[in-house]
C-alpha cells in the first residue's frame, strides 16, 4: 500500500478547497460544473483535413481554432488544467473513427504492420514550464483506439527537439516558421520496424511543425500514414466515411 506524502496530500486538499471556493467550470466557455460542456464539445466534432507532403492521409483536425476550442485547449495545455484532458483524449479518438484511419489501414494492408502513434514534441522550455507531456495522452488514447479495432499500434517518443530556439511569434509564414525548426527536430530512440507513423498534436497553424517532422521521419526511412490534432486554424471539412 502506497502513502500520500505530504506534498501529495497538500495538494489534493488545495485542490478540494478551490472546488468549493471557486467551482468548475468549461475550460471553453466557463459555464459552470462543467469540465467541457456539450456546446463547446460540438465543436470539436468537425473532422477537418489539410494535405501536407509526406503525410499519406493528410492531418486530420477536430475542430476549428476559435474562440472557445482555443480557450479550451490553451487551458488545458498551458494553464494546467488536467481534469479536462479526458475530454480531449475522447475528443482526439472521435476525429480518429470520423476518418476512417484503422478501417482505410486493414484495406491497404498495413493491419499487419505495427504503426506508431508519436506525439509532436514540445521544445525543453515548454516541457519545463507545462511539466508534462501534454499530448502523450492523446497519443496513448489513438494507440487503444487503434488496437481495439485490430491494429498493431504502439506509442512511442521517438521525436525530440533538440537546441535552442527563437520565440515563435518572431517567425511570420510558413518559411519563416521551418526555419526556426530546421535542423532542430530529430528522430531517438527506435524507428518502427515496419508499418509506419500516425502523427498527433494539439493545434496545427502554419504546419511548419508537422513538415518538418515529416522531414525528419522521412529522412530515416518512416512512412507517415496520418496525423491528427485538436484544432485547425482553417480549412475544409472532410465527408465522413
Amino acid at each position: 500500500m502506497r502513502y500520500l506524502t505530504s506534498r501529495e496530500t497538500f495538494a489534493a486538499l488545495f485542490r478540494e478547497i478551490c472546488d468549493v471556493v471557486i467551482p468548475r467550470g468549461c475550460a471553453g466557455c466557463d459555464r459552470p460544473d462543467e469540465t467541457l460542456c456539450d456546446e463547446c464539445r460540438l465543436r470539436f466534432s468537425q473532422c477537418l483535413v489539410r494535405s501536407i507532403p509526406g503525410i499519406d492521409r493528410g492531418v486530420f483536425s477536430a475542430g476549428r481554432y476559435g474562440a472557445e476550442t482555443r480557450r479550451a485547449i490553451l487551458q488545458w495545455k498551458d494553464h494546467g488544467d488536467e481534469e479536462v484532458t479526458a475530454d480531449m483524449c475522447d475528443i482526439i479518438c472521435r476525429c480518429v473513427r470520423d476518418s476512417g484511419l484503422a478501417s482505410r489501414l486493414h484495406v491497404g494492408g498495413n493491419g499487419s504492420g505495427r504503426i506508431v502513434v508519436v506525439p509532436v514534441p514540445s521544445t525543453p522550455a515548454s516541457l519545463h514550464r507545462r511539466g508534462r507531456r501534454h499530448v502523450l495522452p492523446l497519443a496513448k488514447a489513438i494507440r487503444t483506439m487503434l488496437r481495439n479495432g485490430g491494429v498493431a499500434a504502439d506509442v512511442d517518443q521517438i521525436l525530440s527537439i533538440a537546441g535552442r530556439l527563437g520565440k515563435s511569434v518572431q517567425q511570420s509564414g510558413v518559411a519563416g516558421r521551418l526555419g526556426r525548426l530546421e535542423g532542430h527536430i530529430r528522430v531517438c530512440g527506435r524507428p518502427p520496424d515496419d508499418g509506419g507513423v500516425v502523427l498527433v498534436d494539439d493545434i496545427i497553424t502554419t504546419g511548419s511543425t508537422m513538415r518538418q517532422c515529416v522531414r525528419a521521419l522521412r529522412e530515416h526511412g518512416i512512412p507517415v500514414v496520418a496525423a491528427y490534432t485538436l484544432a485547425s486554424v482553417t480549412r475544409r471539412a472532410v465527408s465522413r466515411p
